[in-house]
This record gives structure tokens, C-alpha cells and sequence, in this order.
């Protein structure tokens, strides 16, 4: 973390959302032992609220970890494994917490309310299991797009004859990542949440 380059004061407010990534890249690595993983995320986790802490941050609110069963690419994946794993973090997080405390941290229930948003839609009638795109490229083809000389630009195109017009009708924009109707929904709870520290 660059702290040095930012002046920090007690209005300074860090959103601390970590580790899904991480998660998600061990589906595919049968090497790495799962609670190692977890245990080394939250260490590096609780070494990073202690420089914020040390370094005068008042305001920090770190979220958990979320399903990714519930997501397009992993809706009939392992769902045990995930859920074991998921549950596992979000337990020691929540216990690191405890330990932390801070009155300074505050746990935002992300996997609980990813539950509640995917419950809301499905009233409204929103499509929570399809994405709308898919990416036109594989792993090397996107390092080669976000190189040095490469134009930045990743393709997408749409999927089972969806048009734009369907992106605020779809929970998922594609396999992995919500649309920008539920990133809304997360925006205004997560700063209600912080009103009413």
C-alpha cells in the first residue's frame, strides 16, 4: 500500500474488499491447500488494517467475501468446495475483526446482501442465472490487448441474442462480474452503511 503518497485524516475513508479474486484463481490450481490459502489471505488482510490503523485511518470498511456458486461461470461448480471456502474466510474474517477491536473497522455483510439483491431481482423478474456478454478473448489475448503497445480495447459480445437493451434486465454482465444495477444497489447500501457509523 502506498500510504506514504496520501495524506490521511480521520474523515479518510478506505473500502477494503479483498480476496475474491484470489478465491476464484484457486478453482483452477489443485496445488495450492485451501486453508493455507485462507489463512495467509487473512494474515495479509490483518497486516493491512493494522497499517491503516497505525497510519491514522479512522473510517475503514472492509467486506466480505461473496459465493461465486451464485455466479454464471460457477453456478454448477464444486459448490460445496466454494461454500466451504467462502465460509471458512468469512469466519476468520469476522474473527480477526473481533480480535482487531477497532472501532475504527466495520464489516459490511457483502455475501448477505449479494443474497438479498439476487432475491430482489428475482421479484422484479431479472434474469439472475445468464450473463449478457462474453469476452472475445482468452488469457494471453488480454495481456497482449493491456500491453505497452497494445490498444487497451477487449471485445465483447453479446450472448444468446441479447442487446444492450437487456442490461438492466440481467443481474450478471458476464460470467463473473454483476451489472451496473446491482453495483448501484452495493453503492447506496455500502454508504448508508457508512451514514449511520
Amino acid at each position: 500500500m502506498l500510504l506514504k503518497q496520501h495524506s490521511i485524516n480521520k474523515d479518510s475513508l478506505f473500502i477494503v474488499e479483498s480476496s475474491n479474486n484470489d478465491i476464484f484463481n484457486q478453482m483452477d490450481n489443485e496445488q495450492t491447500d485451501d486453508n493455507k490459502l485462507v489463512d495467509q489471505l487473512i494474515k495479509t488482510l490483518g497486516s493491512v488494517l493494522d497499517k491503516l490503523i497505525n497510519s491514522g485511518s479512522q473510517k475503514i470498511l472492509v467486506a466480505n467475501v461473496v459465493s461465486l456458486s451464485k455466479t454464471p461461470r460457477f453456478v454448477n461448480y464444486q459448490t460445496a468446495w466454494i461454500k466451504k471456502i467462502v465460509d471458512n474466510y468469512n469466519n476468520q474474517l469476522n474473527n480477526l475483526l473481533k480480535n482487531k477491536k477497532s472501532k475504527y473497522v466495520h464489516l459490511f455483510n457483502l455475501e448477505k446482501e449479494l443474497n438479498n439483491y439476487i432475491e430482489l431481482a428475482n421479484k422484479r423478474g431479472v434474469d439472475t442465472k445468464n450473463a449478457v456478454v462474453h469476452k472475445n478473448l482468452d488469457r494471453v489475448s488480454l495481456l497482449r490487448s493491456l500491453s505497452l503497445f497494445g490498444t487497451g480495447e477487449i471485445t465483447m459480445s453479446y450472448i444468446n441474442n441479447k442487446s444492450v437493451k437487456d442490461l438492466n434486465n440481467t443481474f450478471f454482465l458476464d460470467d463473473v462480474h454483476t451489472t451496473l444495477w446491482v453495483q448501484n444497489l452495493v453503492g447506496k447500501d455500502m454508504h448508508q452503511f457508512i451514514k449511520n457509523w
